[in-house]
C-alpha cells in the first residue's frame, strides 16, 4: 500500500513540475526541483536535513558555489566528529597486570577497571 502511495504521489510530483518548467524561469524552476528532491531525501531514515540539501543541489546540477563546498566541508567535520565520539565511549582498565604493564581489556564506560580486576565489594 505504501509503494502504491508512493508511486502515486512521484507521479503528481512530475506532472506538476513539467507544468511550472515553461512558466518560471530556469533558476526559479531549480530552486523548485531542488527543494522536492531535498524533501524527499529527508525521508530516508539514514540522510538528515543538510545531507538531504546537499544532495538535492548537487542533483539539479548546481554549480559549485563558496556556500556549497563550505557546507559539504562542515558536514564532512560534523559526521566525523560524531564517529569519533562514537569510538570513544570505549575505555580501557585502569589496572596494570603483574608484569607492570596496563591491561589491554576494556570496560563497560561505567566503571574505570575491566571485569578481571574489578574489585569485589
Amino acid at each position: 500500500m505504501e509503494s502504491i502511495l508512493t508511486m502515486l504521489s512521484l507521479d503528481t510530483l512530475k506532472l506538476g513540475l513539467r507544468q511550472v518548467k515553461g512558466k518560471v524561469s530556469e533558476k526559479v524552476y531549480k530552486q523548485l526541483l531542488s527543494t522536492a528532491i531535498a524533501e524527499l531525501l529527508r525521508e530516508v531514515p539514514d540522510i538528515n536535513t543538510a545531507q538531504a540539501a546537499i544532495l538535492a543541489a548537487e542533483a539539479v546540477g548546481a554549480e559549485p558555489s563558496a556556500d556549497l563546498l563550505r557546507a559539504k566541508q562542515m558536514l564532512g567535520r560534523v559526521t566525523s566528529y560524531q564517529r569519533r565520539r562514537a569510538r570513544a565511549k570505549k575505555v580501557r582498565c585502569a589496572s596494570k597486570t603483574a608484569h607492570a604493564k596496563r591491561c589491554k581489556r576494556f570496560t563497560n564506560g561505567k566503571s574505570k577497571y575491566c571485569t578481571l580486576h574489578k574489585k569485589r565489594r
